[in-house]
């Protein structure tokens, strides 16, 4: 076991997987290679990207970077995902800011995050919450296959062995986000 920081105990095969991530991720897309889907696991590799994305993408306000306040990822839904990104959160910054991870019960909460993750919901409830964020600068991610095609602007996917991810530029762009090149270059465009 080893200790980080005043945070509990960290089992080495978990410490481990976190350094893993760690390094898969400080090239930050380096190529156009993806990522294999299993190792260390799917969700933990979700969970380091969703909290790189904000490197490569400029919303019109960004009020994290000028005060104290910090990047808001909001997940709706029940996910794994979710623990690892709280784990992420206890050290992880954006752009110095710190993370906080909250869970997320529908639109009006939603607004209040500079991203959310959205586990898999039933039709009407998705085609509601995306419809009602469609002009919110309020970057959209999910793992849920047809995500991206129905307006969630990043979605991960599995191809094989892989994870990779599609985007759906329309709807960034209604919503005044601007994601960078080297974002785009190693994803799918579903339009």
């Amino acid at each position: 076991m080893i200790r980080q920081g005043p945070g509990p105990l960290v089992t080495r095969p978990r410490l481990v997987c976190c350094v893993i991530v760690a390094c898969l991720l400080a090239g930050v897309f380096p190529t156009r290679t993806p990522v294999r889907a299993e190792s260390p696991s799917r969700p933990l590799l979700e969970a380091g990207f969703i909290t790189k994305f904000p490197l490569f993408v400029t919303w019109p306000d960004e009020p994290w970077k000028e005060s104290e306040s910090p990047f808001v990822i909001g997940v709706m839904g029940e996910t794994p995902v979710r623990e690892h990104l709280e784990e992420l959160a206890r050290y992880a910054t954006i752009e110095g800011s710190a993370l906080e991870v909250r869970t997320v019960h529908g639109p009006d909460e939603a607004r209040q995050c500079q991203l959310l993750f959205i586990a898999k919901l039933d039709d009407s409830t998705l085609t509601d919450l995306l419809a009602r964020l469609t002009r919110e600068p309020v970057l959209t991610v999910a793992d849920t296959r047809g995500y991206a095609k129905k307006g969630v602007h990043i979605n991960f996917f599995a191809d094989g062995e892989y994870v990779r991810f599609e985007i759906n530029q329309e709807t960034s762009d209604a919503a005044d986000l601007h994601l960078g090149f080297r974002l785009k270059n190693v994803a799918r465009l579903v339009n």
